[in-house]
Order: C-alpha cells, then structure tokens, then sequence
C-alpha cells in the first residue's frame, strides 16, 4: 500500500490508471484515424513469437526496472531525434539512397517483397502514452504494422506477464 501511494506521489501510474488512460482516445468524432492499432498484452505476446520487433520507449532508469525479453530500449526522445536510424537501421533510409526499385531492376530481383516496414513493430512505455507518440513516428516514417501496448508495462506486469 505504502508503494502505491509513493508511485502516485512521483506520478507513476497505477495499473488501474495505467489501463484507463490507455483506452481514452484523443479522438471526440468516434472515428479512429490512429496509424497504429492498440493492442493487449495477450497480442503482444502473440506478436512477439511471430517475430514482431519490440521497442521500449521508457527511459533507461525505468527499463532497469524490468522489461519485456527482447525488447530493445531507445528512449521516446532518441527515437523521436532520430527514428530512421533506430527504425530503420544503419543503411536502409528510405531518404538517403538509391531506390528499392532501382536495386531490383539492377540486381534483376522483384522488390515486391516485404519489407522491414512491413515487419510488426510494437512500441511500450510504461502506460501507453509515450509509446502511442513513437507509433505516430514509425507510420510517419513508413511502418504499416504498428502496434501500441494499451497499458504498457503497467498493465503487462498486472496481468502477470513476465519481465526480465
């Protein structure tokens, strides 16, 4: 009880408001034009062990304190300084080369086929706050399959999913 109230003294959420301010959309018309789908913890599992890519948008101190296996840690304001290099990796910027197509037609390969944008990426912080804003990144950036964990670590700690 004492570790509650101390965690709502320095503003870490509750797994209660955790998950409710994850389910409040920003969004008054009723029409949902998120570039990402928010998912549960039960789809995230599920999407990891398809081979979805996990990126962790806590900072460093909060990672320390547990995180999903093989997520990978980049604070939400190095990612949003620089999403391609971590998004897209060293050499795949969409912007700073020669195009897929013209490689294909070079090389003779159909470059029809997937993609890393096209690979699941899915984004957690501790609520699901910070992480919606790195899923508006990732789809601005050229991801298709993004994901939100609704209620973050929070919540993915309460259902008793485990963190290393």
């Amino acid at each position: 009880m004492a570790e509650m109230h101390r965690k709502q003294a320095e503003g870490e959420p509750t797994a209660q408001a955790a998950l409710a301010a994850s389910r409040q959309s920003t969004d008054v018309s009723g029409v949902d034009d998120e570039p990402f789908e928010r998912v549960d913890p039960a789809e995230v599992a599920e999407l990891a062990a398809r081979g979805a890519r996990l990126f962790d948008v806590r900072e460093p101190y909060e990672w320390s304190t547990g995180h999903i296996a093989d997520s990978r840690l980049v604070p939400l304001g190095t990612l949003l300084a620089e999403p391609r290099r971590y998004l897209l990796g060293p050499g795949s910027d969409p912007e700073g080369g020669t195009s897929r197509a013209a490689v294909g037609e070079a090389v003779g390969v159909s470059m029809n086929a997937p993609t890393i944008t096209d690979r699941p990426i899915v984004f957690i912080c501790a609520a699901g706050i910070r992480s919606a804003l790195a899923c508006e990144m990732a789809a601005a950036v050229g991801f298709v399959r993004v994901y939100n964990l609704e209620g973050g670590i929070v919540g993915w700690s309460s259902l008793g999913y485990p963190l290393e």
